[in-house]
């Protein structure tokens, strides 16, 4: 995979369904399906993991339910390359 030099992840996410930034979208990256996603809250919780990650999440934990404004981290791995990006993504709805 080669991530283009200008490419900076998108760290803000408004899921209020208004069709702009309502998924974190990381097909740039390329290798869709490929990725493991971990997003944790503030004080380290597990509030989201897919083994598989297509761009689906919304701001929502893996019960369903709606998570707060604010801050959470994101670990994604690349399973076929071993690639790993860690940082921040904010939730404005």
């Amino acid at each position: 995979v080669i991530t283009p030099p200008n490419y900076k992840i998108q760290n803000i996410i408004s899921p209020d369904n208004n069709g702009k930034n309502d998924y974190w979208d990381i097909s740039p990256l390329g290798d869709e399906g490929y990725w493991q996603l971990i997003i944790t809250d503030i004080q380290g919780n597990r509030v989201y993991y897919s083994k598989n990650y297509n761009n689906e999440w919304n701001g929502v934990d893996n019960s369903g339910n709606t998570l707060f404004n604010g801050v959470y981290y994101y670990h994604l791995t690349n399973k076929k390359s071993a690639s790993i990006f860690k940082g921040y993504i904010q939730i404005i709805r």
